[in-house]
């Protein structure tokens, strides 16, 4: 697994379509304390449910290991993980859309160390939108995994909190395991304000950040605690252009709304 290749987030060009707004809805709220730490990228060293809940992602498209970023969600089944639509989901230049095979949660991953377990997914689903074609706007997904020796995720990690159709700009915490640091053997965070696509037409985030390849699918935290490692996930890494330092996630609209909703009652 440790030889297994980051998915790519470089996009040469911006995704087509406009805001997915809505009512602002928040799940499963929690005594979260804003304490901004501008950083465009340092590991993560502090405690709290953020290592527990972030983790990185195994699996396979055809004969090829690849890995991205995710995290464990509250919801209803307690088995929920979130992460981008491409890495479960691809659409390639020739021939048909494939789901990933042997996709595996490792919470709390570090430099081989998988001390809550490898969590398997049962079931894996991507935004419409992702399914009818690689649309940047909607680039989210989740997996329902199996329990692990009688135990749900949400109950062995504990689960971050989801929100959607919030306000923006937000100031926001990212999490991922990227391969420019450690090789992708560690937790890695940036923080800081975040901002529009700079070519005005994503519905997207940005936020400068130096995480790269392997970073796919990490969360977004707003109204994030430091002491506690407790946020609202409000989107997913999802890309960067090849020209720009900021990295982008599709912004949880009513859309993402909707498909959370379907999942968490699977």
């Amino acid at each position: 697994m440790r030889r297994s290749r980051p998915l790519n987030i470089t996009r040469t060009s911006s995704p087509d379509g406009g805001q997915d707004a809505g009512t602002p809805r928040t799940i499963a709220p929690r005594a979260a304390v804003p304490q901004l730490l501008p950083s465009p990228g340092l590991p993560w060293t502090s405690a709290g449910i953020a290592t527990k809940t972030t983790g990185k992602v195994f699996f396979k498209f055809g004969s090829s290991d690849y890995t991205c970023s995710a995290a464990a969600v509250t919801s209803a089944n307690k088995s929920t993980v979130m992460t981008a639509g491409h890495c479960i989901l691809e659409h390639p230049m020739f021939g048909t859309a494939r789901y990933a095979a042997n996709w595996i949660f490792a919470p709390a991953y570090a430099n081989g160390s998988q001390p809550y377990g490898a969590w398997t997914a049962s079931i894996l689903k991507v935004s419409p939108q992702w399914l009818a074609g690689d649309d940047f706007n909607y680039d989210f997904g989740a997996a329902v995994v199996s329990t692990l020796g009688g135990t749900s995720l949400q109950d062995t990690v504990g689960a971050q909190g989801i929100a959607f159709s919030q306000p923006r700009p937000i100031a926001a915490y990212v999490f991922g395991y990227p391969s420019n640091f450690s090789g992708g053997q560690s937790l890695t965070y940036c923080s800081g304000p975040t901002v529009p696509d700079v070519t005005g037409r994503a519905n997207a985030v940005g936020m400068l950040c130096s995480m790269s390849n392997g970073s796919s699918g990490g969360p977004w935290l707003y109204q994030f605690s430091e002491a506690t490692g407790a946020g609202y996930l409000n989107s997913v890494t999802s890309f960067k252009y090849a020209f720009g330092l900021t990295l982008f996630g599709s912004y949880f609209g009513t859309a993402a709304e909707t498909f959370y909703d379907s999942v968490q009652a699977l």
